[in-house]
């Protein structure tokens, strides 16, 4: 005979009904992070790049 698996009671045997939804709001909250820091790295690198492309100007400027 073939167990059938039952969603419901797994999760409640080996994760608890409430830790389910902890996991899940630990997931969204995990991908907000790291969206939040990839976008500070993307705003911190394209302010490296414009500062070296006003230094460039600045430097062209001052060999005229």
């Amino acid at each position: 005979m073939l167990y059938e698996f039952d969603k419901d009671e797994f999760y409640n045997r080996h994760l608890g009904p409430i830790s389910v939804d902890i996991i899940a709001e630990n997931v969204k909250k995990s991908y907000a992070e790291q969206n939040r820091i990839f976008g500070e790295l993307i705003h911190w690198k394209s302010m490296v790049v414009f500062r070296h492309i006003n230094e460039n100007q600045e430097n062209q400027e001052e060999n005229k």
